[in-house]
């Protein structure tokens, strides 16, 4: 639990410096964490996922390729919001 909250001050801190907050994958569970990060008042910039054929604005934030970020963002935080199938 030590770990969630330091991590999410580590997101708030970033937010109030002018730093963006990125999920990595616009899946069923990236958009769940969205949700329940904006119920924390806390703002998703984008997700980033390689399939953008699939779409690019998930619940109206948009959805970019994650190269994207180490070419225009200095001061971020990345969440990973992958399911992982091989772990049983």
């Amino acid at each position: 639990m030590y770990k969630l909250l330091t991590s999410f001050q580590r997101i708030k801190d970033i937010k109030n410096s002018g730093g963006s907050l990125y999920i990595r994958c616009a899946s069923k569970i990236g958009r769940k964490l969205c949700k329940e990060l904006k119920a924390l008042n806390i703002q998703v910039d984008a997700f980033l996922d390689v399939n953008l054929d699939k779409a690019q604005y998930c619940d109206n934030i948009p959805v970019y390729l994650p190269e994207i970020i180490y070419k225009n963002s200095k001061n971020f935080f990345i969440i990973i919001a992958m399911e992982d199938n091989t772990i049983r």
